[in-house]
């Protein structure tokens, strides 16, 4: 794999044929859907949830609406899962797009393209694109119809971040020939083309999903940002793409989530990065509000007495700390918002590294066993070890690791670590099933949820590649050691197994043979829906 290397302790033919097959499964679930989309905008009054018990009158309101059809749509996407979930996800997407990107910048850019072709005229795209008879099929009834103050993690912008690296040749491409990245102004074209959207959906979030700041009283706060998830039920948080990863109970209107804020921070960025690469001047707002995202990371959310970041919420008139040791905690560490020199990046390790808390020899779990949601109702979110969470510490650990300051060497120390355990938590659990997950267990290390779940879970491909930052031979043994304890666990498997691995290289060669020729084919049938629509 010339351009996913995997580096040391990863460069066995083993790992390599695992890769391949990963990366494989992700392109190969690239698919074209087309159809409308329901979308209910009747009870607006009622959706933007500002009185009391707002989750009741939201459902009331949602058992006597009628929502109205939009489109027809179209759309290229990938799919998390081809089998459990073939259909479109906002937030997913942007993690699958992460590899394709390297893979192929060229494919990368179009599925952007369509994505923020979806956008309405305020800058909302709905979460789930369940477009056509097939992917409606597949969806629960509850989560056909879509909400426009239902929003969703923005890591499109993360797209356009490294894609702009990329441009200005501060990343090197090792991927397939690209025009967007080899022809004069292509890509700048592109960034050009698509700033107005990502202006439009970064305000559309500001403003629905705001927080009342105000009602805090918290006099070094900044006014002006702060948010909350809207659509919130008891136990449930889905437009945070945490399902059910612990907030205050029961909701309430005055909550304050952290990790809204923290995208709000990551969509600046990406904004203000933009601007300087076209050389704009309308850089300042973002700087701005960088300044008060900043400002509220540690007026509002800190706490002081256990030295974690929280949610908030008002109770008995009270600025009040929701504090859940998990992923949610760690939020302003794995978007960037705590440098090499913060005051808050050794308390930030010591909650990573913890195993009374995330630390696991599989991979960083989502919440601390402290807590009292830990594994209890659903335990989507509140337990398992996801991938995705996984890279973006890693990335971050990557980044202190090479930077001068106090904790570096424990940054790097952490960094490998991980980075081992959580390649071998998702190989293993591969060669002993042949399968993907979507999730794995905190305790044993085993795969769970969705299977064959190759979106993205198929960032241990990246992961593999980072470099190797050990500087010894002993992650070499161990890696023998967990190949050796792999294949004596998955004996009945592998046949299977290997037979996996050598239809993924097949489908891998197969993706890019036929890929400039699947592109022409859904060009096509554009022009030929622009056809029958003008006809009409």
């Amino acid at each position: 794999m010339h351009v996913f290397n995997p580096k040391t302790p990863f460069r066995d033919e083993q790992h390599l044929e695992f890769a391949e097959y990963v990366l494989s499964n992700l392109l190969g679930g690239l698919g074209y859907f087309a159809g409308t989309n329901q979308v209910d905008t009747s009870k607006k009054a009622i959706y933007a949830e500002t009185t009391g018990k707002f989750w009741e009158k939201s459902a009331e309101a949602k058992s006597h609406a009628t929502p109205e059809i939009r489109g027809p749509y179209e759309l290229l996407t990938h799919t998390p899962s081809r089998a459990m979930f073939p259909r479109g996800f906002l937030w997913d997407e942007g993690y699958h797009l992460l590899p394709v990107l390297e893979w192929d910048a060229d494919l990368a850019i179009e599925v952007v393209r369509n994505w923020l072709a979806l956008m309405d005229d305020d800058g909302w795209i709905a979460r789930e694109q369940i477009l056509g008879v097939e992917a409606e099929f597949a969806t629960p009834a509850d989560f056909i119809t879509q909400f426009p103050h239902i929003a969703n993690p923005p890591t499109m912008f993360l797209v356009i971040s490294k894609l702009i690296d990329m441009l200005d040749s501060k990343t090197k491409y090792y991927g397939h020939e690209s025009w967007y990245l080899t022809k004069a102004d292509a890509g700048k074209t592109f960034i050009v083309d698509v700033y107005p959207l990502l202006k439009k959906h970064y305000e559309w979030f500001r403003k629905s999903q705001s927080g009342d700041i105000e009602a805090h009283s918290v006099p070094s706060a900044n006014l002006n940002e702060g948010y909350r998830w809207r659509g919130r039920t008891p136990e449930t948080n889905f437009a945070s793409g945490l399902d059910d990863y612990p907030r205050a109970e029961p909701p309430d209107i005055t909550e304050l989530h952290i990790d809204a804020l923290c995208w709000v921070g990551v969509m600046a960025r990406v904004l203000e990065k933009i601007a300087d690469y076209l050389n704009q001047t309308d850089s300042l707002p973002y700087q701005t509000h960088l300044r008060g995202v900043q400002t509220n990371l540690d007026a509002l959310h800190w706490d002081d007495k256990q030295s974690i970041y929280c949610d908030t919420v008002v109770r008995d008139s009270a600025h009040s700390l929701v504090c859940h040791k998990g992923y949610v905690s760690l939020f302003p560490f794995m978007t960037g918002f705590i440098g090499a020199s913060h005051p808050h990046l050794p308390a930030m390790l010591d909650l990573l590294r913890d195993s009374a808390h995330l630390w696991t020899d599989h991979g960083i779990r989502s919440l601390s066993p402290e807590s009292p949601k830990y594994g209890v109702g659903d335990n989507y979110w509140r337990s398992p070890i996801w991938v995705n969470m996984n890279f973006m510490l890693l990335e971050r650990l990557l980044d202190l690791a090479r930077t001068n300051g106090p904790e570096q060497m424990r940054c790097r120390d952490i960094y490998v670590e991980l980075r081992a355990n959580i390649v071998h938590t998702v190989y293993s659990a591969w060669l002993q099933t042949g399968y993907i997950w979507e999730q794995y267990d905190p305790v044993g290390g085993h795969g769970q949820r969705t299977q064959h779940f190759t979106g993205w879970s198929a960032l241990v491909v990246q992961i593999m590649a980072m470099p190797d930052l050990a500087g010894a031979e002993g992650y070499k043994e161990r890696v023998k050691g967990y190949i050796e304890e792999a294949k004596k666990t998955a004996v009945q498997n592998r046949k299977s197994s290997t037979g996996v691995a050598v239809v993924g290289i097949l489908g891998l060669g197969f993706v890019y043979v036929t890929r400039r020729r699947f592109m022409g084919t859904w060009r096509g049938l554009k022009r030929t829906h622009r056809r029958i629509g003008s006809n009409e």
